[in-house]
This record gives structure tokens, sequence and C-alpha cells, in this order.
């Protein structure tokens, strides 16, 4: 129906360029910030639930990673309510942070049933993409001003739209670079190929530019993944050449803007996205010594079920981060809670995987390597950051995963469609 795909764009388009609000603080110091999705979620949930009830038949379509969700979701709910009852955890703030994560799954399940046929598959992901490309077009204003958003706010880089943290920025774009990427890649029509490829050079320019080294590293080691697993494709097609075009426009284009404007500024970044020995001194020094010994030894106080959603955030002195989100889990939710989390992002490797290897038509190989490359980016960022924490970065994601999970459901359901090919595989619901 045409109400669901408007109100998927419409969740896309909040996602992609709305503002934080600010609506307080609870008593720990820690800001209560509100978007126009968490709104428009709500809106859209009541006007599902209304919709379902006057239905017959009531169809919700369950994706093979509800059983991971559900499991996890049930395990965080254990350790923050046992965290609350012995009093290790700030009721409010848990409630704020669990809500927001709970949000996440309700927006995938949303996208995979309100996604019906192809196109509006195709129409979600190019609103995705055409956000990206808005984004990176302010993140060029920023580099050519001179005005870091980001740094002025007192963190370092260029800002998104509506979001000033750098490694929110970062993620964001890394995200979308590597969905983009993929995209561009496995798409056959020619004349789908121009806004992916805006996207990933526009993107990967804004990642760059952000500073955020987490994400950087991510989105370097993912991207030769995704180039081995259609490596075969790329030399066929000689699509390796796009990609060895693009890499050197990207360079390009972000030196050009290192040497016209806000010199000193671009260069400190370029600077601190390139340092590795910087990189490793902060890991261990700043990181390793000072926050991940002494979440450690509080883990073994409660090391099956934790102490509950938030708990590092409270006792980690002015951080307000593990830095490291797999000991964040650990320590919150205990050994338990880190498994389901691991089969969680297994189960999102594994369902991409199949999309990739078993696919009816392109952009469900392009949603799938982008999935995939994706969640591999984050779990490496979450070696040093709290990467699968950060709002507008988990909600792209999620929003990345239910795309792939829907392309998932059209491939799956290939033989109660009918399938015309025209450049693309067009997937319309009409029986045979």
């Amino acid at each position: 129906m045409a109400w669901k795909l408007i109100l998927i764009i419409l969740l896309v388009l909040a996602v992609s360029i709305s503002p934080r609000l600010h609506i307080g603080s609870l008593g720990t110091g820690r800001s209560v910030d509100l978007r126009y999705e968490d709104f428009l979620i709500l809106l859209i949930l009541i006007i599902w639930i209304a919709h379902l009830c006057m239905q017959d038949r009531k169809k919700i379509y369950v994706s093979p990673l509800f059983k991971p969700i559900m499991i996890y979701t049930i395990l965080a709910t254990l350790s923050t309510c046992m965290g609350v009852i012995l009093g290790y955890i700030v009721p409010s703030m848990a409630i704020f942070f669990y809500i927001k994560e709970v949000q996440y799954f309700l927006t995938f399940a949303v996208i995979i049933n309100f996604i019906k046929t192809y196109n509006d598959l195709m129409a979600v992901t190019y609103t995705l993409l055409l956000c990206a490309i808005a984004n990176g077009v302010y993140s060029l204003y920023q580099i050519v001003s001179g005005k870091f958003l980001a740094a002025a706010a007192g963190y370092y880089g260029i800002a998104s739209i509506g979001e000033l943290s750098s490694f929110s920025t970062g993620g964001y774009f890394a995200i979308v670079f590597l969905l983009s990427t993929a995209v561009f890649l496995t798409i056959k029509r020619k004349n789908m190929k121009l806004v992916p490829i805006i996207s990933v050079v526009l993107t990967g320019i804004g990642l760059l530019a952000s500073g955020s080294r987490a994400n950087v590293v991510g989105a370097i080691l993912s991207l030769p993944i995704l180039m081995i697993i259609i490596f075969k494709d790329l030399i066929k097609n000689k699509r390796i050449i796009y990609m060895a075009l693009i890499v050197i426009g990207i360079s390009i284009a972000f030196y050009y803007f290192v040497n016209i404007a806000s010199v000193n500024k671009v260069k400190s970044i370029f600077n601190r996205i390139t340092d590795v020995d910087k990189m490793k001194t902060s890991l261990v020094e700043e990181r390793a010594k000072p926050i991940f010994t002494p979440l450690l030894d509080l883990f073994q106080e409660s090391p099956l079920f934790g102490f509950g959603k938030t708990f590092t955030t409270t006792i980690v002195g002015g951080t307000w981060e593990a830095h490291n989100y797999y000991l964040r889990i650990l320590v919150e939710m205990g050994i338990f809670g880190l498994m389901s989390f691991l089969y969680m992002l297994f189960s999102i490797i594994r369902m991409s995987l199949k999309l990739i290897l078993n696919n009816q038509f392109a952009l469900a190989k392009g949603l799938g390597l982008g999935c995939l490359s994706a969640t591999l980016s984050l779990m490496i960022a979450s070696v040093a950051q709290d990467a699968f924490l950060t709002v507008k970065v988990n909600e792209i994601f999620w929003i990345s995963v239910g795309l792939s999970a829907s392309a998932y459901k059209l491939n799956s359901l290939k033989d109660q469609v009918k399938i015309v090919y025209s450049g693309e595989m067009q997937v319309d619901f009409a029986k045979k």
C-alpha cells in the first residue's frame, strides 16, 4: 500500500536529517534528547496496530532475525531489571536506554513488514542514498567554509545534518558509504548508477572529514572483504576499474579540499586518522589502563547476567563510555548477554551471505553486501568505541539491516510472485 511506503520514506528522512531535541537531563547529568523519528516511529506503530486490528487475517512477517533479537531483548530485560532491583543502576536512565534499543528493533520490524515489492525496496534504498548525498554536500560546505560544526561543539571534524558528534557522523557516513559502494557495484541498470556513485564519493569524503578513527578503520578493513566476495563479478564486468576510479576520485577530492580551505583544520583531521602510533597509544594509555581493566574487575562480581543496561555509563568517570562495546555488554549483561549479542550479529551476517549467494535481483545482492560490510565495520569500530550504542549510527544501521531482510523476504517468496526482467528483476506480488 502507498501509505506504508510513504511512512517508511518519512522515517528514513527523519533519521537522516533530524536534529536532536534537548528536553532535559537525568539525575546522573546525562542529557535526554529526542528526535523527530522517535515521534514518527510511535505514530507508525499506532497506525500499524490499528490496521492489523481491522484485518481478518493478521499477517506479520517474522524474519530470520526474530529469534536472536528476542533472545537478546529478553536477556537485556532480565539483566536491567536485576540491576534496578539490586540498586546497581539509575532506573530513569536505564529505561531511556532500554527503550531506545528496543526502538531500533521496532524500526527494523516496521521496514520488513511495510516493504512489499521490489519497487518499494528501490524507493526506500534510493531515498537513503539521496539523504546521504545531502549530508555529503553539508560536509563539503563545512570543509570549504571552514566552519567545522563538530569541532566548534567540542568534538572534532565536520558534523552531519542534525548531529554534532564526530563518532555519530563518521558512523553514519561509514554505513552509507559501504552500502552505496555495494549498490553501485551490483546494480545493472546504468541509469540507476548515478545516485550511488555520487553518494560513494560524498560519503567517502564525509567519513574522512569526520575524523572518527574507529569508523575510518572499520570501513577501510570492511571494504576489501566486500571486494573479495564479488571479485569474480568485478573482473568479469570490469567493475574493478570503477572501484579504482572511486578510490582515486575520493583521494583527489579530499586532497583538493585540504588545500583550498581551512588547511590547518583539515590537515589536523587527516593526521588524526593516519597517525597509527597515536592510535595505539590512545587505545592502551587512555582506554585499556584507566577503563578496560577496572571494568574487567567489576565484571567478575556479576559474570553471568551483569549489572544491567547503563551501569557502565554511571561508573566510568566522566567518559560516559566503555570505549569497547563488547566489554560494555559483558559488564552490563554478563557472559550470556555477550553471547546473545554476538549471536544476533552472526545471524545478520549469515542472512546477508545467503542473500548475496542466492539472489533473484541485483539490488538484493547489493543490499546484502552493504549490510554485511556495515555490520563488519561497526564490529571493528566497537573494539575502540561504543559503536552499537550511538543513536544515529544504529538507526541507520537497523534501516540497512531492514532493507537487507526485506530483500531476503522478496527473494524467498520468488515462487509466489511474478518476476519480470527489464534490466533488473522487477518483483510484483501479483499471483501467477
